[in-house]
């Protein structure tokens, strides 16, 4: 043995075969490892091999092999992260399309559709068709709604022509107040006779402008009870 620890051994435990490895100090006094490995030989004893290396040499290059498997892993980690990111991405991308076009019909473009390529997956493609639909549902009802609404504004629109008609056919004059005592509605004779445009007068204070004021305030109370 070249070094102290394999003093620790005589010389019968190396013959009858040992192996193993002893920690030690070499003859320069520096920490060092041994190995021992024995091999037979038929007709003899056999030989042992002892390998020594000083003890920073063996762990420098295990130190080398733990800081590539740590940069490695590092480098793995961040790989790792990077993926999980794109696949987070790619996997939110519908969600967002159809929040952006709830977004869009929030703001009234009831027209707006969620549009995703075919090849998503058939639960997207599901969930995008029913929206679609929601949303076409909604501009159908808005449509309807704004139909019925302008078709119903021209029919009272019409009304209020014929009888303005009716009433400008009338050689007397005709007027209606509202609750108020403003004038809501006059015929051609009324306006021709009070000496004002049709216009002018709807919505000027029928007791204030055209009865004395000695009468005003009875005839604003005898209307009032009416009303």
């Amino acid at each position: 043995g070249s070094m102290a620890a394999a003093t620790a051994l005589n010389s019968q435990q190396v013959a009858n075969g040992f192996e193993g490895t002893l920690e030690g100090l070499d003859p320069r006094g520096k920490a060092a490892i041994a190995v021992y490995r024995h091999i037979r030989l038929s007709g003899s004893p056999g030989w042992t091999l002892v390998h020594q290396v000083g003890r920073e040499e063996a762990l420098a290059a295990l130190k080398g092999s733990i800081n590539t498997l740590m940069l490695a892993g590092l480098l793995m980690t961040v790989l790792a992260l990077c993926v999980i990111a794109l696949a987070a991405y790619r996997l939110t991308l519908p969600m967002r399309a159809l929040a952006r076009t709830a977004r869009q019909i929030g703001k009234g473009d009831l027209s707006a559709r969620a549009l995703l390529p075919p090849n998503e997956s058939r639960e997207i493609l599901t969930l995008a068709q029913a929206f679609n639909d929601m949303a076409g549902n909604i501009e159908q009802g808005h449509l309807t709604l704004e139909s019925a609404v302008l078709e119903r504004t021209l029919e009272l629109a019409g009304e209020r022509d014929r009888a303005q008609c009716y009433l400008d056919i009338a050689r007397v004059m005709l007027i209606a107040l509202d609750a108020d005592g403003c004038i809501a509605m006059v015929n051609a004779a009324g306006a021709k006779l009070l000496g004002y445009q049709e216009s002018t007068l709807i919505g000027m204070d029928w007791f204030d402008t055209f009865v004395p004021a000695k009468n005003r305030g009875h005839m604003r109370h005898v209307y009032g009870s009416f009303m």
